[in-house]
């Protein structure tokens, strides 16, 4: 392999080139592009890749720009000349082919989204009219700037949960109050008494309870996560003549682990929630009341408040274009969930567990200024290492950057994984790698270390038919929760070229591969609803594991649907 370049000494006062912006451009030429660095006045050539700009121009003795000329594919040295002598070589732009080129951004987290600007249209109800249906209860029967709605508190703690606090909707609002506004009533299942639990559209793990000893002061609890000590819920009825809302019952949260021993040794726990009715609530037909901002239970009318409840023009269930058979809701229990990891073990640990080359990039989780620096470091070198043996990136340094800055800054901004915790990063480490195989030839990888789940809520207490666990049944337990994992995937950056057909890839089950969406349709055989076998395309010839990762660190998987 050709070795990197030595640069080239510059004679004191000489100039000297610190960063190019955009880093990329297409192979084509004509990239503008700015040049930052020191003692430029009176520059009289700047080349990039050995050839002259097309033009150029010094607006300061720190600042130039240029009009890239056509290059080659890879890294490009910026060289700036002026009668003192010429900048030093460097690996500061690359030439990516055409078409390629561009800048890059990543998506805004779901947690900065919640800040973007929106009023919601809303319309009185008659109440509670539709199981799962979601709803904003205020204590006016208008919708206006003035009128406040029952919410869920902004301030989360592991043991008491969240704050039932009043908020308005002005306009214009945000996402943020208005999701804390958004209430989901769903009808107990435990009985068939009408009445309804009442849960946080943003933090669905969270159900409406009372604390009998803080003056009966209603609070959101975690009744559907790994969580002590654990609580319950209240169950409500609603009086629409005289717009009262009633607490009827309540319900014990139970939680119950579970721990079996794999073929490994390895020790796994899994955790079921159960609920029974409370026997000793003696709060039973009280009615909410709304004062200072906080709601509590009392026993008479004349102290409650009228409450009424509006719908949003926007809806956040299942539409029927994604339930078309009309699949009923399944009310089969929950499947137990397992707790496999703990950020902050992993995110203290990790950087003793990697090569010494790479642990200045994952010396602080998260999104971090030093391990930026020393990843922005890494990734430019590695296109030169790649042009020496005549390879190179499949896209520009600049998305991965882009990718990474963007994952990192990804937080848990819902209380919606039974296992996470609000605030806690999403894809906590993203790093770049560059080894070498056995022939030499360098390959080099964006790992991103990531707990499986995106920020926002997941809506698995939507869906209508979810996975069974293990062969269905009435009885038997389904996909409801969400629990965080840990994976660390590594997505080759090399540019290893395009197959002229789909299987020139091959698929050896005995290398790790598992079967393709067609095989495991089961078309063809006795019985299948699809008697013949598609032939294979892009989409089918894949494999039935996970095929990508989302920028917030969500898993991609496919899956064979058939009718």
């Amino acid at each position: 392999p050709t070795p990197t370049p030595t640069p080239t000494p510059t004679p004191t006062g000489g100039p000297s080139v610190t960063s190019v912006l955009p880093t990329s451009g297409s192979v084509a030429g004509g990239s503008v592009i700015t040049i930052t660095g020191l003692n430029f006045t009176g520059a009289t050539a700047i080349q990039v890749g050995g050839k002259a700009c097309t033009a150029f121009s010094v607006s300061s003795s720190t600042t130039a720009s240029c009009t890239t000329p056509a290059g080659s594919l890879g890294a490009a040295s910026v060289i700036v000349t002026t009668p003192t002598g010429s900048s030093a070589t460097n690996a500061l732009f690359t030439y990516t082919a055409i078409g390629q080129s561009g800048q890059y951004y990543g998506p805004a987290s779901y947690s900065s989204l919640l800040s973007n600007t929106f009023t919601p249209q809303l319309t009185l109800s008659g109440g509670i009219t539709t199981n799962r249906g979601r709803y904003l209860i205020s204590d006016s029967p208008s919708a206006t700037s003035a009128s406040s709605y029952l919410s869920i508190g902004a301030d989360y703690s592991a043991t008491a949960g969240y704050t039932v606090t009043a908020s308005s909707i002005t306009s214009p609002s945000n996402y943020k109050t208005y999701f804390s506004a958004l209430i989901q009533a769903v009808a107990n299942s435990t009985d068939s008494s009408g009445y309804y639990r009442l849960d946080s559209h943003l933090n669905p793990n969270e159900s409406i309870d009372v604390d009998v000893t803080d003056s009966y002061t209603l609070k959101f609890r975690n009744n559907r996560g790994k969580v002590s000590p654990t609580y319950g819920y209240v169950v409500f009825s609603y009086d629409s003549v005289g717009n009262y809302l009633r607490a009827m019952k309540r319900y014990t949260y139970t939680l119950t682990p579970s721990s079996t021993t794999g073929a490994n040794g390895q020790v796994s726990t899994t955790y079921s929630g159960s609920y029974s009715e409370d026997l000793s609530f003696n709060a039973a037909g009280y009615y909410v009341k709304a004062s200072q901002g906080s709601y509590s239970l009392v026993s008479t009318s004349g102290a409650a408040t009228k409450l009424y409840f509006f719908t949003s023009a926007d809806n956040y269930g299942i539409p029927a274009s994604f339930n078309p058979a009309g699949t009923p809701y399944a009310p089969n229990p929950a499947a137990p969930f397992p707790s496999k990891v703990t950020p902050a073990t992993v995110e203290a640990n990790f950087s003793t567990n990697i090569n010494d080359t790479y642990k200045n990039q994952v010396a602080a989780a998260g999104s971090n200024a030093q391990t930026k620096v020393s990843a922005d470091s890494y990734l430019v070198t590695i296109p030169t290492k790649l042009s020496s043996q005549g390879a190179n990136l499949r896209y520009s340094t600049d998305l991965y950057t882009a990718f990474r800055d963007a994952a990192l800054a990804g937080k848990l901004a819902s209380d919606a994984v039974a296992d996470g915790v609000p605030g806690q990063n999403l894809v906590p480490f993203v790093y770049f790698t560059n080894e070498k195989d056995s022939q030499g030839l360098y390959h080099p990888f964006m790992n991103i270390v990531t707990y499986t789940n995106p920020g926002s809520p997941h809506g698995l207490l939507d869906i209508p038919g979810p996975p069974f666990l293990g062969p269905g049944g009435a009885s038997t337990p389904v996909t409801r929760y969400a629990n965080l994992d840990y994976k660390i995937i590594p997505i080759p950056m090399k540019d290893y070229g395009q197959v002229t057909n789909v299987t020139d890839n091959a698929m050896n089950s005995a290398g790790g591969w598992r079967v393709n969406l067609v095989t495991d349709s089961g078309c063809g055989q006795s019985g299948s609803p699809v008697a013949t076998c598609p032939a294979y395309d892009n989409y089918n010839y894949a494999s039935i594991a996970d095929m990508g990762v989302l920028i917030d660190g969500s898993i991609i998987s496919r899956f064979s649907i058939t009718p």
